[in-house]
């Protein structure tokens, strides 16, 4: 059985991005995925000292479970980033999440091993009407920083006017759940 590593970066667990990832956990059912949902809120990690300490070992020197989702996310096939758009940018939660990936790149200029990782989505809910327009930009860094990890199998969107009432209806939702369908049958 593959495995689907969602890491929701929402400090709502009942949200939009919630009702995203459990419509995928359903979808993924179907390709003998088995999912797994973390929600980073519930995490104990804190923020990146900076002090490359981890280009020496590849591992983190905080004492916290960062290099144990590390590990997580090598052990997993494919990893789905959702995120809420709070004043324009990724959550908090999920910022602090994603700089401590940093032990990832042992050496700058060499592709890390990334174990059997090959696929990764990244959706953004905002309640914006326009937020597909707007906050492009978050789906596009974490396109980058996926693709120099070495995980070239990468789709992403941002969810505009999200409202865990109605998302799954939207067009614009089911043209995402769609493309990350085409990942999982792959």
């Amino acid at each position: 059985m593959k495995k689907l590593l969602m890491i929701n970066g929402s400090p709502r667990k009942k949200g939009s991005d919630t009702i995203v990832c459990d419509a995928i956990s359903d979808m993924a059912k179907k390709y003998d995925y088995e999912s797994e949902t973390v929600f980073v809120n519930d995490l104990d990690i804190k923020g990146c000292q900076a002090c490359s300490a981890c280009k020496k070992t590849g591992r983190c020197v905080q004492k916290d479970c960062m290099n144990d989702m590390i590990d997580n996310l090598r052990d997993s096939d494919m990893v789905l980033f959702a995120m809420p758009v709070y004043f324009g940018a990724e959550s908090a939660q999920m910022k602090t999440f994603v700089d401590r990936l940093y032990p990832i790149f042992k050496e700058m200029g060499v592709t890390p091993d990334m174990g059997k990782l090959k696929k990764a989505s990244i959706v953004a809910t905002c309640g914006a009407p326009d937020g597909h327009m707007t906050y492009g930009s978050i789906i596009s860094r974490y396109m980058h920083v996926l693709k120099t990890m070495g995980i070239v199998d990468v789709s992403g969107a941002v969810l505009p006017g999200a409202d865990p009432e109605n998302i799954l209806e939207k067009e614009f939702v089911q043209d995402f759940l769609s493309s990350v369908e085409f990942q999982l049958e792959m």
